[in-house]
């Protein structure tokens, strides 16, 4: 068992967090988040002892967690080569085209709860896209592969300017392989679009939380209490529909976990219905 002078040292080098139904511990020496107990949270929290803390932190002890040595110096093991990886080994690039978008999701980061943060009319130049584009591969010689991102806001609200960009790359440097990759609300497509995507193989990943009643409760569109997931089945359907070969290489789904929903929910729809 642990010792009485281990109860009463000072706090591992750990953070304490709790979400409306779960508890949890950052271990900042392995960099890991951890799920707990309740009373294992108070105790490490509030140092309020517990029997059943005792045996779960005595587990968490031996597995390796919360140990009290505060890191006086992080260095990767690549630090000393830092400068020549971004002189010759950069390999991606991300673009954020756009800070317009459609939608309000209410847990946004420009949903204007945050401070200098919120929806902007702002776009990117082609002259700002090239030459960020011109940067990277003039800092990526030794790389194999390069990836290109685009992003916002909503980054369709610019596929002029991707489009732009794609062509540029295929025209200058048609000797490297790149990946060109999208993240995406997924109400904008277009037959047009959809096609331009498959052509130029460009992988796209959709903002989907989950069925409808789970996606519209904070993803709406701008102005209107509207959901956005009708909008983005079809999308979905429609890209099926044209090349189904592409859709299951290429699309992909990012999922904003909501404490209020039920995990099993949301993957059980995911893992059936796209």
């Amino acid at each position: 068992h642990i010792k009485q002078e281990e109860k009463n040292m000072h706090k591992p080098f750990i953070h304490c967090f709790k979400t409306a139904k779960e508890y949890y511990v950052y271990d900042v020496n392995t960099d890991k988040i951890i799920q707990v107990s309740f009373e294992t949270y108070n105790f490490l929290e509030n140092n309020i002892w517990d029997e059943k803390a005792e045996r779960e932190i005595e587990k968490l002890i031996n597995e390796g967690y919360l140990k009290r040595t505060r890191v006086e110096e992080v260095k990767h093991f690549a630090t000393d080569f830092l400068e020549s990886y971004l002189e010759n080994r950069m390999n991606q690039l991300v673009l954020q085209v756009t800070q317009k978008c459609n939608l309000r999701c209410s847990y946004c980061v420009y949903s204007g709860d945050y401070k200098n943060r919120n929806h902007s009319q702002k776009e990117m130049s082609w002259e700002t896209a090239k030459e960020a584009v011109d940067y990277l591969y003039g800092h990526s010689m030794s790389s194999e592969d390069i990836y290109i991102s685009f992003y916002g806001g909503e980054p369709l609200l610019m596929f002029r300017l991707i489009k732009e960009v794609v062509e540029y790359v295929k025209r200058e440097y048609c000797q490297r392989t790149v990946h060109f990759n999208l993240t995406t609300n997924g109400t904008l497509f277009t037959p047009e679009i959809v096609q331009y995507f498959i052509k130029n193989n460009i992988q796209i990943m959709f903002s989907l939380d989950g069925p409808k009643e789970v996606h519209d409760k904070n993803r709406i569109f701008a102005g209107s209490n509207r959901g956005s997931f009708e909008k983005l089945r079809d999308s979905m359907k429609m890209i099926y529909s044209m090349d189904r070969k592409y859709y299951k290489k290429n699309v992909s789904f990012n999922t904003v976990l909501d404490p209020q929903n039920e995990l099993r929910t949301i993957y059980e729809f995911l893992d059936k219905d796209s």
